[in-house]
């Protein structure tokens, strides 16, 4: 669950699993909010482990790249 909201609130579901990655077909881990949010439907994020507890991630509108970001497990 997602916690972009102030005070750490449940914002946005995601369903999460493997897939490729539309970058380069390589295998990632997708965040896809189609299923679960109205206002996130086109939202889907990708995400790489690139060290233990550092992941390296792109979010997607609609298949167009928004934001490159970082996630510590």
């Amino acid at each position: 669950m997602n916690r972009v909201l102030p005070f750490g609130l449940r914002a946005v579901a995601a369903e999460v699993r493997r897939g490729p990655s539309r970058l380069d077909g390589r295998e990632c881990i997708v965040l896809d909010y189609s299923r679960s949010s109205l206002v996130a439907r086109g939202v889907r994020d990708e995400l790489r482990l690139v060290r233990t507890g550092l992941y390296l991630g792109r979010a997607h509108w609609r298949g167009v790249r928004l934001a490159d970001f970082a996630l510590e497990a």
